[in-house]
């Protein structure tokens, strides 16, 4: 039979206190580092220089793409698809 050091009540208040000694060091982890920690001068927004980007058009030219054409539209039917009222069963 084992020994049982703590009682239930002691049990209880003890990992009661660990959870919120654990909650109070994380709360006070993210108050310093997002909040209160001073702010260093390298943290400063330098804006980017981008190169100039070329396009070359010069593919607008070219035959083969000038032979290119649209595709053919499809073929329109003259009947309206479907029945009057689609509700109503087969018979």
């Amino acid at each position: 039979m084992a020994i049982d050091i703590f009682k239930e009540e002691n049990r209880r208040q003890i990992v009661s206190l660990i959870i919120f000694f654990i909650l109070l060091i994380i709360f006070l982890y993210l108050l310093y580092y997002l909040f209160l920690r001073p702010s260093s001068e390298e943290t400063k927004i330098t804006p980017r220089i981008y190169k100039k980007v070329k396009v070359d058009f010069s593919l607008f030219e070219k035959p083969k793409f000038k032979k290119i054409s649209s595709p053919p539209l499809p073929e329109l039917r003259e009947e309206k698809p479907g029945r009057e009222n689609p509700f109503i069963p087969f018979e």
